[in-house]
């Protein structure tokens, strides 16, 4: 098993799974634009997010992560 992934999934079974949901509902609701535009750009990294397939490709157009992520 790779490392990365044991580091990515530890914390879904070594904390309280109310407390990890409630704490990423903060995280993706969060406005505050310097943390925002940096968990946006966490996630393009990590998943490899083409941004010229997003409404927008400049950060700051997105109230929060939810927005970022499209309705389907």
């Amino acid at each position: 098993m790779k490392i990365k992934h044991v580091l990515t999934t530890l914390p879904q079974y070594i904390l309280p799974h109310h407390w990890l949901s409630g704490l990423m509902s903060k995280l993706t609701h969060c406005r505050v634009r310097w943390f925002k535009n940096a968990f946006i750009k966490l996630i393009i990294k990590l998943y490899g997010v083409n941004l010229s397939e997003a409404k927008s490709q400049n950060l700051d157009d997105y109230a929060s992560f939810n927005d970022f992520l499209p309705a389907n």
